[in-house]
């Protein structure tokens, strides 16, 4: 891996961290050719070992906020934590200057809006219809450009019927949540453009993490228990990752109420198994077995099997899987490939950078059921299936 020293922003931004207390060891920001801004290793590095220490002190909040721009909020309400942040870098004036030798190593508005969906272009998120080409005749189908589990939709009839735009899809939620908080800043400061909170907010959203202030007796909500952290630039805005051996796509669209009606609802948060689904390129997890095999198994075998009374029932997990493969890794491999072909057949019409990244997300994607088919899945459901996501016949049938 060839990299290039850091230029000079971040080089005067560590100085800044280190006069601030911040404690750096075996690690430092590089530019890494053909990927960006990463952190890279000094020397080999030891488990257990604390790479970067930040003081409270050194972090912002909101007691470091400054007391006159607070009172600005003086008997508003539904003011959040982000918002705050987020409109005191965008709009805090000199005094906001403390942070300059941080944010000068911030990427530009530019640069963010290649990769941030929420700055996309309504085009990107709407669906379109598979065109004809002289080499590939049109589908009709349907597809959206963006995966859903980041626009919430789905092209799949067998998914779209009975799913409506998730709340849990983080697109649905960084909008909703962005729009609350400018309906709050902009009563604040009611000149103030709209773009420029945007970026701030986007800033303050990839550099936070959840903190409770040690000795307050009231926690207050998940949303509102955050902080900024001036170290975090050696740390996020670096690679986009082709490979990502931690990758997995949550799969709770599946089993909606077409699919789980109430009583299988009930018995799957009864044992605690309701929700929190997805698939890595090791198959579909646990708590995804369990809730096929209410689909699979009568209830009282389906209780052995949550009890650990069952395991290895060879009939049973090839049932199982059979469902896996059809209803779920078919259904999103066919998502992923219409999707994929229409942005490539798109070319001019969408903005080229955007393209790519989809483009990149979706082969991604494929990808990742076509390993978890492999891994994930018996020998003999993939030679019956194996045709369905592009795959050679597995070499053995057990």
């Amino acid at each position: 891996m060839e990299t290039l020293q850091a230029g000079t922003h971040h080089l005067q931004f560590i100085q800044w961290a280190k006069d601030r207390g911040v404690k750096i060891n075996g690690v430092h920001p590089a530019q890494v050719r053909g990927r960006g801004l990463g952190i890279v290793a000094d020397r080999r590095i030891e488990a257990g070992e604390k790479l970067i220490s930040v003081p409270r002190e050194a972090l912002l909040t909101v007691q470091s906020i400054p007391e006159v721009f607070k009172h600005s909020y003086r008997g508003i309400r539904g003011s959040t934590v982000h918002g705050l942040l987020a409109s005191f870098l965008a709009f805090g004036g000199a005094k906001k200057s403390h942070y300059d030798s941080w944010t000068a190593t911030w990427p530009s508005p530019e640069e963010i809006a290649d990769s941030m969906p929420l700055l996309w272009p309504r085009i990107l998120r709407e669906p379109f219809t598979n065109r004809s080409t002289d080499t590939c005749p049109s589908t009709g189908q349907t597809v959206f450009p963006l995966p859903p589990a980041i626009g919430g939709k789905w092209a799949s009839s067998e998914i779209s019927a009975s799913c409506t735009l998730s709340d849990a899809s983080l697109l649905h939620r960084q909008e909703i949540k962005l729009q609350k908080d400018w309906k709050i800043v902009s009563r604040v400061f009611p000149d103030s453009p709209f773009c420029d909170f945007v970026y701030y907010w986007l800033m303050v959203n990839t550099r936070c993490f959840y903190y409770e202030m040690p000795g307050e007796g009231n926690v207050p909500s998940v949303d509102d228990c955050l902080l900024t952290q001036s170290h975090g630039d050696l740390i996020t805005d670096g690679f986009s990752l082709e490979k990502n051996r931690w990758d997995s796509l949550p799969l709770d669209d599946f089993f909606n109420q077409a699919l789980i009606d109430e009583k299988d609802s009930k018995r799957l948060a009864g044992a605690g198994y309701l929700g929190h689904y997805t698939l890595s390129d090791e198959g579909v997890c646990h708590r995804t077995q369990v809730a096929v095999r209410t689909q699979t198994l009568d209830s009282r075998k389906w209780e052995e099997y949550v009890a650990g009374y069952i395991v290895g029932d060879e009939h049973d997990d090839a049932e199982a899987d059979a469902f896996v493969a059809t209803r779920i890794m078919r259904v999103y491999y066919e998502e992923a490939k219409a999707a994929s072909l229409e942005l490539d057949k798109a070319g001019d019409i969408l903005p080229f950078k955007q393209r790519e990244t989809l483009l990149m997300r979706w082969k991604q994607i494929k990808l990742l059921i076509q390993k978890a088919f492999t891994n994930g899945i018996n020998k003999n459901v993939q030679a019956a299936m194996h045709e369905l996501f592009d795959l050679p016949l597995p070499l053995t049938g057990n």
